[in-house]
Order: C-alpha cells, then sequence, then structure tokens
C-alpha cells in the first residue's frame, strides 16, 4: 500500500471520529467528553502509524512469519491497552457517568476498520 494512500485513509479515519462525535452529541450528552476523543484519536493514531510501517517493513524481510507475528501482538496490544487506556481514564477523571465510553469505543472501531483494510492490503502484496 502506498503512503499516500495510506494517509487518506488515516486522514478520513480520524475525520469520521471527529464527525461522529458531534453527531451523537447532538442525542447523548457528550461535552464533557471531548477530551478521551483527542486521547483516542492520538492513541490509535500512535499504533496505526507504527503498524503500518512494521507492516511495509516485513513485506520486504525475508521472514515468512514477521508479518504474521506483526499482526498477532497488534491485536493482544491493543486489546489489552484499550482496556487499560479506558481504566486509566476513568481512574483520573472519575467521570459522572458512562458516555465516555462511546467515543472510544467508536474511535477504536473505525481505526479497526482502517487497521485491517491496510494490513490486508499489506499481505496480499507480501505474497
Amino acid at each position: 500500500m502506498s503512503i499516500l494512500k495510506f494517509l487518506s485513509g488515516f486522514i478520513v479515519s480520524i475525520a469520521l471520529s471527529y464527525s461522529l462525535f458531534f453527531l451523537v452529541g447532538k442525542a447523548i450528552p457528550l461535552d464533557n467528553y471531548f477530551d478521551i476523543l483527542n486521547y483516542a484519536v492520538i492513541f490509535f493514531s500512535l499504533i496505526t502509524l507504527t503498524i503500518y510501517f512494521l507492516g511495509e517493513r516485513a513485506i520486504k524481510s525475508q521472514s515468512k512469519t514477521f508479518f504474521i507475528y506483526i499482526v498477532l501482538v497488534n491485536v493482544l496490544f491493543k486489546l489489552f491497552a484499550a482496556f487499560l487506556f479506558v481504566f486509566i481514564y476513568s481512574k483520573q477523571k472519575n467521570p459522572e457517568d458512562t458516555f465516555f465510553v462511546f467515543p472510544f469505543l467508536w474511535v477504536y472501531l473505525i481505526f479497526l476498520v482502517f487497521e485491517t483494510y491496510f494490513l490486508s492490503i499489506q499481505a496480499k502484496s507480501s505474497k
């Protein structure tokens, strides 16, 4: 996958995350949780950028299992880190309701779909 195609999908993922915040914010009270949206976008952006460049490196690698290893470590790390992220946020900010989870979850899902998309393209090119 070219870097330009990756960056365009990356920007769409970020834009979609913020757009959903303002759309869903009209239905449920999310005004107090713009900070978790920003934290989640930064958090998942860093993970996504890292995985993209590791995937590109794995494609060029002689090892046939390096790419699969990256995908598995990414899934496990992201799952553990997501739980930790929400736990730390809830302990630090002590939110008055559970609506703070919504922005985090849709950012997680948007970036998950995008990562799955570009990893599948990278996997095809690694054969």
